[in-house]
């Protein structure tokens, strides 16, 4: 399905619009890495949509004392030989609220695991917040989960 990002980021005549403005740069990032860039995987990506899309991964809030659902923006799904990666990528700035409790939330469900499914063996479920500058993301702790370059997607 096509995306339609608006040109003004307050357009409101198509309800899906891409209109978030850090979601149409990463967009951009990607495209123009993709311009120069041939990745060694066969993929596809979508946008994923909060309201039709049931796709979440749940965390704990610690601000609200809750449990939550996080809604990645997109999804891309990678193939290379018998090796499978299902990679959520939210574009948020490096303080994006309750990143950390959507991180951990990733962790405990998926990290360093790797999943089967009928023939298909070997399948890898990552997770990245897309930033401009991965370094400024306050805790140590958490900065392999913030991306800054579509590059790392691929990698």
């Amino acid at each position: 399905m096509p995306l339609v990002i608006a040109q003004d980021y307050k357009s409101d005549y198509i309800r899906r619009i891409l209109r978030v403005q850090s979601e149409v740069e990463f967009l951009q990032k990607l495209e123009d890495w993709l311009a120069e860039n041939n990745p060694e995987w066969t993929w596809m990506f979508s946008k994923l949509d909060e309201i039709t899309d049931s796709v979440h991964i749940p965390y704990y809030d610690n601000e609200n004392n809750s449990l939550r659902n996080f809604k990645p923006d997109f999804v891309f799904w990678l193939c290379r030989a018998n090796q499978y990666r299902i990679f959520f990528v939210n574009p948020k700035s490096a303080t994006f609220t309750n990143a950390y409790g959507k991180a951990d939330g990733y962790e405990a469900l998926f990290a360093n695991k790797r999943f089967s499914h009928g023939r298909i063996k070997d399948i890898e479920i990552k997770m990245a917040f897309f930033t401009e500058n991965k370094e400024k993301t306050p805790a140590e702790k958490y900065r392999r989960y913030w991306i800054d370059t579509p590059e790392a997607i691929f990698a």
